[in-house]
């Protein structure tokens, strides 16, 4: 989806990249430290609903945001060009 928010080209593509995969990074390092503490110190239900909670938030932000991603992603069998729509259907074919 990052690849979908610009143009092939775009000097905002690499940096638009580099903050996805930094955002990653931090929050799987800062994440496990975070629900560890609170396992050990609290109990590991509470670290894994910490978790939980995590996700929850995540799937929300993601939802909210998603009015500003209809161009992205979209499925390429909703193309009007009867040789692409030829050259999918011929790639999902069951092989014999």
């Amino acid at each position: 989806m990052v690849g979908g928010l610009y143009e092939q080209g775009d000097i905002r593509r690499d940096k638009g990249f580099t903050i996805f995969y930094i955002g990653i990074n931090i929050g799987a390092f800062l994440s496990s430290l975070i629900v560890g503490y609170v396992g050990e110190v609290h109990g590991w239900h509470y670290g894994f609903g910490l978790a939980g909670i995590g996700m929850l938030l995540g799937q929300l932000v993601y939802m909210v945001g998603q009015k500003h991603l209809t161009h992205v992603g979209n499925l390429l069998t909703k193309t009007e060009n009867p040789e692409e729509k030829k050259s999918i259907t011929n790639h999902l074919q069951k092989l014999k």
